[in-house]
């Protein structure tokens, strides 16, 4: 009788809260596909489509750049590379923002700090990068090539690493 009654009150407050809520909102999350379709997921379809290519192995270690972004790019980013790990650092890193209060940016991140940190890593994936970036961080490209929407592979060479991309050919309109 009480585990009844639990659920008749479970059921009253669900269709009140359905009644509630537009049924255009239902029928909108039915027909569109989820993971499809979303304009604000385009920033990092170039990207994603980078990651797929570089076929990264699940359990690989990976750091992720999104320069003077406020975070939303770099977790839809580990969400697409569900199977690989990382760690507590920052996604932008260098010279922060004049234009914005730049509060994501790491600005004690130098070369020589990060490629010390990217000792601990397998690959780095590069959604964006402002000129800066490019300018602060060159010397651990090969051959200073900085290139957005990218993955590169850490080649470790003692205690300093090199950054070499993995190639990938969009062929897209």
């Amino acid at each position: 009788p009480k585990k009844r009654s639990q659920v008749s009150i479970f059921l009253i407050a669900l269709i009140a809260i359905s009644s509630i809520t537009s049924p255009n909102l239902y029928i909108a999350m039915l027909r569109t596909p989820q993971d499809k379709e979303m304009p604000f997921r385009d920033a990092v379809g170039p990207t994603v489509a980078a990651i797929e290519a570089a076929n990264i192995p699940e359990g690989a270690k990976v750091y992720i750049i999104t320069q003077h972004k406020a975070g939303y790019e770099y977790y839809v980013l580990r969400y697409e590379m569900i199977g690989a790990q990382f760690e507590a650092v920052p996604f932008s890193i260098g010279s922060p923002s004049a234009e914005t209060g730049d509060l994501w940016t790491d600005p004690t991140m130098d070369a020589e700090k990060w490629s010390k940190t990217l000792l601990d890593f397998d690959y780095v994936v590069l959604a964006n990068a402002t000129m800066s970036f490019a300018n602060e961080f060159y010397s651990l490209f090969r051959n200073g090539r900085v290139e957005d929407g990218s993955v590169y592979k850490v080649v470790k060479l003692g205690d300093s690493v090199l950054l070499e991309k993995i190639p990938y050919y969009n062929n897209a309109p």
